[in-house]
């Protein structure tokens, strides 16, 4: 199915759906006439057809994704976290909400949120080095959203219900390829690519409630969908179980390391006796 551009004319962007079939996006408003083409968000449906939300004192309003509830996230004064000054936008039913900026950062977008209103926010926290920091934000409270060892850039597209946060991830300071991940509080989930098509891998587009990832791989690309393995914490090596592999490899790299090396498990930039604690605490057998 199609959704024409309301007026015929400039250009519209789908960026999510929820279980209702109510899509959001954002979209160019204006006339011919017109030499400053504005941006706003928008809902559409089968029954209720567009909605737009307008202009936020002055400013473009961008959709990125909706909720099962129709609460409608995204940006104001800026399509992405990096555009200062933009900030995070709320938009539930005639309430639209202007959120401040992330803690201790420069600017915040609200990137994915469930139907029980919690939220990831994303913002830059400093001007010289454009990273952002992603949070998990429920009312007032925020809390950061740790990335997965090894890696320093992360960036998440979804939150589901029962809170798993999925996202990419990279390496800024040695440089690597996207990667999809997940957060589910207390282990990261690494996903399950097909070895021939892993040195193709690109970013996730987007994942089901139970973690699995719809991907674009390979070289020309083809659409893969790839099932979750959870990894415990202290897992330095991803191989699903916690080991004298992964004690010998905290042992190994004893003393300071780079943010995100893999076996700063707590990331206070060192390895030392709390990281050999964490691989003790969560030691399992090897599966058979």
């Amino acid at each position: 199915m199609a959704t024409a551009h309301p007026q015929g004319l400039g250009s519209s962007f789908v960026t999510g759906v929820n279980a209702h079939g109510t899509i959001c996006g954002f979209r160019s408003i204006g006339s011919p006439e017109s030499t400053f083409y504005p941006w706003t968000a928008f809902t559409w449906s089968a029954k209720n057809g567009y909605k737009d939300v307008g202009l936020v004192n002055g400013c473009d309003t961008f959709a990125r994704a909706i909720s099962d509830t129709g609460v409608v996230v995204g940006t104001v004064c800026g399509q992405f976290w990096i555009d200062a000054p933009v900030r995070g936008l709320v938009v539930d039913g005639d309430e639209i909400t202007t959120l401040g900026v992330v803690p201790g950062g420069l600017t915040s977008a609200v990137v994915a949120v469930n139907s029980l209103g919690i939220m990831v926010t994303s913002g830059l926290m400093q001007q010289s080095r454009p990273i952002a920091t992603d949070f998990i934000t429920q009312g007032l409270e925020s809390t950061p959203v740790v990335r997965p060892a090894g890696f320093d850039r992360a960036r998440v597209f979804r939150i589901t219900d029962e809170g798993l946060i999925g996202g990419n991830c990279n390496s800024v300071s040695v440089p690597s390829p996207w990667v999809p991940y997940v957060w589910r509080g207390d282990a990261y989930l690494a996903v399950d690519v097909p070895l021939s098509v892993g040195q193709y891998i690109s970013e996730a587009s987007d994942m089901s409630d139970d973690g699995t990832f719809v991907l674009r791989v390979g070289n020309p690309y083809r659409c893969v969908v790839a099932g979750p393995i959870w990894a415990e914490i202290g897992d330095m090596n991803c191989d699903e179980v916690v080991n004298v592999d992964d004690l010998l490899g905290v042992i190994n790299a004893w003393g300071p390391c780079e943010s995100g090396c893999p076996t700063d498990f707590d990331e206070n930039a060192v390895t030392n006796v709390q990281d050999l604690v964490i691989v003790i605490e969560n030691w399992t057998k090897v599966q058979s």
